[in-house]
């Protein structure tokens, strides 16, 4: 699958946690976060139609972990398959971990051994530019295989325009 980067510049973003205090019940931190992403549910659908959100993204629970997870992390990992990370690169969660938040984020190209190093660096260099507050890690279980084919040659929007 070949991918325009500029394909991923508008995105839909995620339904933040409402603001709680301490001398909230439960009851009623549970309401608040269930109105709020009631409303941030139909927003999405009355936007971009009712088929863009999963189940998974539809699971009221999977948003309170990540909430509670974020507020409690110092600093975010987001782990990206090189062959296409911008499919696995939430950028509204980097807006809100480093604006809004003001986390730290790390970006963890995996997988590296699958594609040539100046894809790696290609990859870091795009990031690096398009998201300044996001520290980019490589990792693979596996060592590169010294006869990989170069897979820049068959691909037709890569590297990044940033890189031309």
């Amino acid at each position: 699958m070949e991918i325009k980067p500029d394909e991923f510049s508008e995105y839909i973003e995620f339904p933040k946690r409402p603001t709680w205090t301490y001398d909230m019940t439960k009851e009623e931190v549970e309401k608040q976060e269930t109105d709020s992403f009631n409303n941030w549910v139909r927003a999405v659908e009355d936007t971009y139609g009712g088929d863009q959100l999963s189940w998974f993204e539809r699971n009221l629970e999977v948003w309170r972990q990540l909430w509670r997870v974020l507020e409690i992390s110092d600093v975010i990992l987001i782990v990206m398959d090189i062959r296409n990370p911008l499919l696995h690169f939430p950028r509204s969660l980097y807006k809100y971990v480093t604006h809004k938040l003001k986390r730290k984020i790390i970006g963890i190209f995996n997988k590296v051994d699958l594609v040539s190093e100046f894809t790696v660096f290609a990859w870091k260099k795009y990031f690096e530019e398009e998201f300044p507050n996001l520290k980019i890690a490589t990792f693979s279980c596996f060592p590169r295989d010294p006869k990989l084919i170069d897979d820049t040659a068959t691909c037709k929007f890569f590297p990044p325009p940033l890189l031309l």
